[in-house]
């Protein structure tokens, strides 16, 4: 028997989007898909100029029948010559500890996997089963949880490291080849459980359109097309936005101000573009949870697993949970150097008089040449300041200056080892320096001198 025209079509599609070169870590789940594929691939391994090819397959650890769809996995990989590896996660577990739905945190694992496997082997891709029903019902569970223009342009044939060379071919026709075969595969009965999302738009909405629609399919697969046609445009729109962003570790804040002149939806395009940096999914939600109010007040707009979003001041302000710095009470030495949340502190010493001693600058700072240390932490309920007016509340310094969220979280207390406040660092403002340790200009040297720079 010759080429199957199923088979023809995929070579034609992988060369198409990577040439002859097969380089990649295949997802197995045992299913009429990745069976397809993974036989597919057998029979053409040939005709590619290399060939280099490890199944991965996970186990989600959620079905009493796991252990037979893994079994069937590993026994059709020995039989065809190919490389195995298989896992077993607790996918409920990790999704109750993270916040996460048992689709997304399965999702979260497999990639993980699949990015761990291909870099341990050196392959270029990873490759997924993912076909053109898959494509449509993307589409929908995107549009009813609320993704933007982008998100709705669903799955690339090619992204990043992923390849998805099934796109291009129906769930139909990916079963009429395994039977034109003589090929079984799993059929995971959770995909009839409509409890999840993608079986009750699979079993329930779905269907129900096509009796009174018979070809959405094909136009939704057409307004993709024109989706992803319309996204680069979004991104050339944004870049000035994006230029308003200002970065710093752990997270970026972006003005305020910004919100009411491009109005939420350009703003909610760049928050997206920014999250999918570091987080594998956006959920339309928080994007939605992004708004302006008329006060100034400072608010929490979201708080997820991966961090939290303010609007606070003439900020809207996102902090990473994974990077974001935290504070923690030091000891800086005379002569020494640490770190301290966000900061690197420092103490300098002169034996010539700085030109600028001994006033304090917007990030420095004298201190008597008999005081050899200061602990150095954040601000604390009720630490209060001596100035030349009297002692004053951190809290009303910034209130007075009406400072962010962020730049409050930032603030830095120097103290002496007996709690008495030296200094205190407000990022943006500068340094206020205690009145009972302000300098005179005659003072001897060494000229002590405390830096207080961003990591």
């Amino acid at each position: 028997m010759g080429q199957d025209p199923f088979e023809e079509r995929l070579f034609s599609t992988w060369t198409r989007l990577c040439g002859d070169v097969f380089s990649a870590v295949v997802g197995f789940s045992g299913g009429a898909d990745s069976t397809a594929l993974i036989f597919a691939l057998s029979r053409l391994k040939k005709r590619f100029s290399s060939f280099s090819l490890v199944v991965y397959h996970l186990n989600h650890s959620l079905r009493e029948t796991a252990p037979r769809d893994e079994e069937f996995c590993r026994t059709r990989c020995e039989a065809l010559g190919f490389s195995f590896v298989s896992e077993s996660r607790d996918v409920k577990r990790f999704a109750l500890e993270n916040g996460y739905s048992i689709e997304e945190a399965g999702r979260i694992l497999r990639y993980e996997g699949f990015e761990r496997l291909r870099k341990q082997h050196n392959l270029e891709w990873i490759v997924l089963a993912h076909h053109g029903d898959d494509q449509v019902e993307t589409f929908f569970l995107r549009l009813f949880r609320g993704g933007g223009i982008e998100s709705l342009a669903v799955m690339e044939e090619k992204q990043g490291y992923v390849v998805r060379p099934l796109l291009g071919f129906s769930r139909r026709e990916i079963e009429d080849y395994l039977t034109r075969w003589g090929q079984s595969w799993c059929e995971d009965e959770s995909n009839k459980d409509i409890a999840y999302d993608r079986n009750y738009l699979r079993w329930v909405v779905l269907p129900s359109v096509e009796r009174r629609f018979p070809a959405f399919r094909e136009k939704v697969v057409e307004f993709v097309s024109f989706l992803k046609e319309v996204s680069p445009l979004l991104e050339w729109h944004t870049k000035p936005l994006e230029e308003s962003v200002e970065f710093f570790h752990g997270g970026w804040r972006i003005p305020r101000k910004i919100i009411r002149e491009w109005g939420l939806f350009w703003v909610r395009e760049v928050v997206r573009r920014l999250w999918r940096r570091e987080m594998p999914f956006v959920r339309g939600s928080w994007l939605e949870a992004i708004c302006d109010y008329d006060d100034r007040e400072t608010r929490m707009l979201l708080s997820t697993r991966e961090g939290q979003l303010w609007l606070d001041g003439e900020w809207l302000t996102w902090v990473n949970s994974l990077k974001w710095p935290l504070f923690s009470e030091c000891v800086l030495l005379a002569g020494g150097e640490i770190l301290c949340g966000p900061w690197r502190v420092f103490w300098r010493e002169f034996e010539e008089k700085p030109s600028f001693f001994p006033r304090a600058e917007k990030n420095c700072f004298f201190v008597p040449c008999g005081l050899g240390e200061l602990v150095v932490r954040e601000v604390r309920a009720g630490d209060r300041i001596a100035l030349r007016s009297g002692h004053k509340k951190v809290h009303d310094l910034w209130v007075d200056n009406k400072m962010p969220w962020l730049e409050r979280r930032w603030s830095v207390v120097f103290t002496t080892r007996e709690g008495e406040i030296v200094a205190v660092y407000l990022p943006s403002v500068g340094v206020r320096v205690s009145h009972a340790f302000y300098l005179e200009e005659r003072m001897p040297p060494p000229y002590a001198c405390v830096v207080i720079e961003l990591v």
